[in-house]
């Protein structure tokens, strides 16, 4: 090996070339020079490249989002408007609906609306104690004393002052003259049960339909009244008990022992139902089914709008 200048050159090179020594050394330096020169060059010609083909990239990518982007929002707008209408007109359909469901509405000749005969039910009297309230309230609300004024200047009646009052005279009252009131009132229960069957069988199918119809609506509503009860068709058939009713309330079947609930006297007899032979089971069963018959023809006059 050969030492030159600052580079280690190969024996073999230098025996075997006919090439003088400083021309060796010469061609050696400059390769070793463009080497050096070109090998950043082409780093960063190579970096350069490889910017170029990130930032072509990321562009791409984002073109693609905003394409992606951009179909999103138009699905969405799209979507949105065709929610929008079906749900004008869904609410468009309910309204119309409403207005044809106001089936408890009825107009008389001279376009005056019936009364629901919910208007038209007798009311239960209250008790003895609010019958004589009631009773007192106009011979005590006309007195100074019972009065008051209002925040825009007119007289008013003071009805706590009145109800007080009234309470101190039936605690004070004897019991003969409660008495006489608790008796009212007894003739004033008596009167309106008349009158409630009165009124129930004065109902006609369509004023029963009418009345559920506007119950139904009630049930609807935000601010429904707490108990709305359907009223039951009194001229609607109704289903002939089974045969086990039938043997149950007959005298057949053993009374109810004290201490025993009905449902535990219910479970015990329909076990000795079952246990009877079919010879004991037959007469019920043929009752069952002459009460069966009549029902059907009887129902299906009702549903064909004649009283049965």
């Amino acid at each position: 090996m050969l030492f030159v200048g600052a580079r280690l050159l190969p024996r073999a090179v230098a025996r075997s070339s006919a090439t003088p020594l400083a021309s060796q050394v010469r061609n050696l330096s400059l390769s070793a020079a463009r080497r050096t020169v070109a090998t950043p060059v082409l780093s960063q010609a190579a970096a350069k490249s490889s910017s170029t083909a990130t930032k072509s990239r990321k562009s791409t990518t984002a073109t693609t989002k905003e394409k992606k982007a951009a179909k999103k929002d138009n699905s969405t707008k799209a979507s949105g408007t065709k929610k929008n209408k079906e749900k004008t007109a869904s609410a468009s359909a309910d309204k119309k609906k409403k207005k044809k469901d106001k089936r408890w509405i009825k107009l008389d000749a001279n376009g005056n609306k019936v009364p629901l005969p919910s208007e038209l039910e007798p009311k239960r009297p209250g008790g003895a104690y609010l019958m004589y309230l009631t009773a007192r309230f106009p011979s005590l609300q006309d007195k100074p004393e019972f009065s008051l004024t209002k925040t825009d200047g007119t007289r008013g009646v003071d009805t706590v002052k009145i109800t007080r009052a009234v309470s101190e005279e039936w605690k004070a009252m004897s019991e003969a003259d409660k008495q006489q009131h608790n008796d009212k009132f007894e003739s004033a229960t008596a009167q309106y049960l008349a009158d409630h069957e009165k009124w129930k069988s004065s109902l006609t199918r369509e004023d029963i339909e009418r009345q559920n119809a506007f119950n139904r609506h009630l049930r609807t509503l935000k601010n429904r009244p707490k108990r709305i009860v359907n009223l039951a068709d009194p001229h609607k058939p109704t289903r002939p008990p089974i045969p086990f009713w039938l043997w149950l309330y007959s005298g057949e079947a053993e009374q109810r022992p004290a201490g025993m609930t009905q449902s535990q006297y219910v479970s015990e007899q329909s076990r000795k139902y079952k246990a009877l032979s079919e010879a004991e089971q037959g007469p019920y069963k043929e009752q069952y089914a002459k009460m069966r018959e009549q029902y059907e023809r009887a129902l299906k006059k009702y549903q064909e709008g004649t009283s049965a």
